[in-house]
Parts: structure tokens; C-alpha cells; sequence
């Protein structure tokens, strides 16, 4: 079963059905490809790239219809209980400080990378139910609201700027915080802050990926990916 991680606050906005696609780089970057009607890439005299380039062939991780898992930083029970507890989950974090692992929540090793989380310990999941791509300015203003950038609390129709330590005019700062005029911005210097700094003006092919969230799979799609019943 193929996984797909966020950062922290990103994931808040999946659970909360706020972010509902993301936006991913090709990897390899078909720089000399066009695009088709289907999302896929082809060679810019239209003729197939899966036939007379296939070494250069930019294939999307994951496929609609496919179910992925969310993985994050986690630790099995440390008594050997059946129980995962999960560093994005308040109500885990609390456990633990009752359990008298408070002292040890921000120390090196205590959580498991979230890169080797096995999807039975998962508890969240996706379903991906479309997938194009495009360039990464191609980007709407709806459609950054969907990545999930936030509103900016203080100025009705602002967004949050994802990259504070970069330096501001007087203009760009509400009560010292930095903020965006509108959820395109925002989502750029998300990607400024997920990627590196430029990445905007390399403006790279991405795959887009529309997904619905959940927390329950029903029994034929345990059965397919091997994961244990509820």
C-alpha cells in the first residue's frame, strides 16, 4: 500500500476535509513534453511519450481509485499494549505525559520516523479520485484554497504566508505577522517552504492529486491491501 505524508499543520487541513488535493513534482521533470487532455505527458510532436520515449516516461505515483495512507510520526504503546500513539494527536500527547513519557516527547528517537510507518499501525487514509498535471503556476485561486492554505484571521479575504523568516516591507505585515492578499500567494510560499526557495519561478510540472479523506475502508479494500480488520 503506497503512502503520502504531510507536514503538521497540513495534515490538520486534511482531517478537517479542508485540503482536498495536493500538488506533487514530477519526478522526472519532462521539461520538453507537452501535455494531453488525459494529464499525461507526451513528446511535443504529439506523438506518444510511452512509446518512443519510454526511458523519459513521467508516470504518476498513484492512480485513481488507489487508497493511500497517511503516514506521520508514531510510536507503538511502550507497556507492548495494542495501541499506536501518534505526535500530531493532542489527545496522545496528553496520554503519554500521563503515562510519565512527558520529559521524553521532544527528545531525539523518541517517535518513529514517519517514513518507516507500516500501514496497518495507519489511521488515516485517502482515496484518490482524480489526477492531471500541469505546471505549478497553472494553479487557481480555487484551487490553492483546496491545497489548503489558510485564512489570515485578521484581514478578511488574506492568507497565511508560509515562510516567515524571509524579510517584509511595512505593508506585507499585520501586527508583525507577514500575510498574502490572496490564497495563490499563500500556496507559493507554501511550496517556497515544502521545496526551496525559487521553486516558484522554476514554475516545475506537478502531478495534481484530488483525494477524498477517511478514516474507515471497508472490508474488499483491507482484503486488497492486506491490512488487518477492524
Amino acid at each position: 500500500m503506497k503512502s503520502i505524508g504531510f507536514l503538521e499543520e497540513l495534515q490538520r487541513e486534511v482531517v478537517a476535509r479542508h485540503k482536498t488535493e495536493t500538488r506533487r513534482l514530477t519526478d522526472p521533470q519532462p521539461d520538453d513534453y507537452l501535455l494531453n487532455p488525459r494529464g499525461d505527458f507526451i513528446l511535443p510532436d504529439g506523438s506518444r511519450a510511452d512509446l518512443l520515449a519510454r526511458r523519459r516516461l513521467v508516470r504518476p505515483r498513484y492512480k485513481v481509485g488507489e487508497v493511500i495512507f497517511i503516514k506521520e510520526p508514531y510510536i507503538p504503546h511502550p507497556l507492548g499494549l495494542d495501541r499506536v500513539f501518534y505526535k500530531y494527536d493532542p489527545a496522545d500527547i496528553q496520554a503519554l505525559q500521563e503515562l510519565g513519557y512527558g520529559e521524553y516527547l521532544d527528545k531525539p528517537g523518541f517517535w518513529r520516523n514517519k517514513q518507516s510507518m507500516p500501514a496497518r499501525m495507519a489511521r488515516y487514509f485517502l482515496r484518490i479520485t482524480a489526477r492531471h498535471g500541469e505546471r505549478l503556476q497553472d494553479i487557481t485561486e480555487e484551487a490553492a484554497k483546496r491545497e489548503g492554505v489558510r485564512p489570515f484571521t485578521s484581514i478578511e479575504g488574506h492568507y497565511v504566508h508560509y515562510c516567515p523568516e524571509l524579510h517584509f516591507t511595512k505593508e506585507e505585515l499585520v501586527d508583525g505577522y507577514p500575510h498574502c492578499s490572496n490564497a495563490i500567494a499563500s500556496f507559493q510560499t507554501l511550496m517556497e517552504r515544502l521545496e526551496d526557495r525559487g521553486i516558484w519561478e522554476k514554475n516545475p510540472f506537478v502531478w495534481v492529486y484530488n483525494f477524498e479523506f477517511t478514516t474507515e475502508l471497508t472490508a474488499a479494500e483491507r482484503r486488497h491491501y492486506n491490512l488487518p480488520k477492524q
